[in-house]
């Protein structure tokens, strides 16, 4: 196993990723195969499946989700010469609100600028 993560780890950098996305990668890898009952490869899109259930239980977000998806698919097509996990969807994305300051923290922060040009630049704008 570890030898499996080191030739993984070798071929991401040979592809130029990004260090911590090698450290994320492999960081995945190995969770999974922690996570496998008898820590072996389970090449089976079933069990994958089952793992990022168990994550998406676990209270996981989307971003995360995606990222073992991720780490999983290139891990299984470059170090096992396999594409099974093609037809695992990324999860939805978490649309959030933005924050829009309230009249009277614009206020506060417009009082709080002492450069009366800086002041006037915030107020035109």
């Amino acid at each position: 196993m570890e030898e499996l993560i080191q030739r993984y780890k070798m071929e991401l950098q040979i592809m130029k990723y990004s260090i911590n996305t090698v450290k994320n990668y492999c960081s995945t890898i190995k969770k999974y195969f922690s996570w496998c009952a008898n820590g072996q490869i389970e090449i089976s899109i079933v069990k994958v499946k089952q793992y990022i259930h168990h994550l998406f239980k676990k209270g996981l977000s989307s971003n995360t989700l995606s990222l073992h998806i991720n780490a999983l698919k290139s891990f299984f097509k470059i170090v096992l010469k396999t594409n099974i996990l093609n037809e695992i969807r990324y999860p939805k994305r978490n649309k959030s609100i933005p924050h829009i300051l309230e009249r009277v923290e614009i206020i506060k922060i417009l009082n709080v600028i002492e450069n009366k040009k800086h002041q006037l630049f915030l107020l035109t704008s």
